[in-house]
């Protein structure tokens, strides 16, 4: 609130237990931190595996009076708006980079679906696989490594690529990680988890629907088709079709969190784009 940020009822206990902020007097329970502290306080809260919104007054009362004047229905209240949220692996601002234990903190959008595994229905047999579609992004430096596989049945190749990026984040839609993949990604990471809503799932199809609609590479060219612009990787999922589609779905989950975080115009745009190597083969 104006030059001081507020914290309320259950948030206030975290930034007591936290920051070691005093509460304030009320009955309510409250405590806040002076702006200029917000990059430092925040950055702690994340450390801690936390998700910050910060909520800041974005008109005057002059301006107030202005809107309800041609307004039917008159509001008192100054309007007030999300203007930044903060999770670990969605951080940019490099006053805020301080906090990482580790280099980069990449964020994980993974999907996953059972298969028969390719060997085995070449020759009859009915042994089930696991397909994995995965999108890591370095939000920092806008680095974003994409990849689909068809895994062992000890998901191997899932947990080299655990060992070898340790995300800080994992992000996927919810109900649709096998409870033995959750547990591996627990066991072998302790990242931040986050799920995404059916609705909020965009799926391989509409991700390029949304791709061409927010405009980050250039558009799809309506006479010819063609996809200008766009980074060669998502082109390639585009192009593999069934083979690219999870994939391209993973790259969309991860997009849509940019979106919620408010960083995608920072990050997707850059278009650095890449086939994970460890998965490159496969396709």
């Amino acid at each position: 609130m104006g030059k001081f940020y507020e914290m309320f009822e259950m948030d206030a206990h975290v930034g007591h237990d936290i920051l070691g902020l005093e509460y304030m007097k009320g009955e309510q329970p409250h405590c806040g931190f002076p702006e200029k502290n917000y990059e430092n306080q925040a950055a702690k809260l994340v450390a801690a595996g936390l998700r910050v919104v910060a909520i800041e007054q974005t008109e005057t009362p002059e301006m107030l009076a202005e809107r309800n004047r041609h307004a039917k229905v008159k509001e008192k209240v100054v309007r007030r708006e999300v203007v930044q949220v903060l999770t670990c692996g969605t951080v940019v601002d490099p006053d805020m980079l301080h906090f990482r234990q580790q280099r980069t903190s990449w964020l994980l959008c993974l999907c996953e679906m059972a298969s028969v595994s390719t060997e085995a229905s070449r020759s009859g047999d009915s042994a089930i696989t696991t397909k994995f579609g995965a999108c890591l992004v370095d939000a920092s430096t806008g680095r974003m490594l994409l990849g689909q596989w068809e895994d062992d049945l000890t998901i191997s190749q899932l947990r080299r690529v655990l060992v070898e990026f340790r995300p800080v984040e994992v992000i996927y839609e919810k109900g649709q990680l096998s409870s033995r993949t959750v547990s591996c990604i627990r066991n072998l990471c302790q990242p931040r988890l986050a799920t995404l809503s059916s609705e909020e799932w965009w799926g391989g199809a509409r991700t390029g629907l949304e791709i061409s609609k927010a405009n980050y590479f250039g558009a799809v060219d309506v006479n010819s088709g063609e996809i200008v612009g766009w980074p060669q990787a998502i082109r390639t999922c585009v192009e593999l079709e069934s083979n690219g589609d999870m994939a391209l779905a993973a790259f969309g989950g991860s997009v849509y969190y940019l979106q919620k975080c408010l960083v995608d115009n920072q990050v997707v745009p850059l278009g650095q784009v890449h086939i994970l190597p460890d998965v490159a083969s496969q396709w």
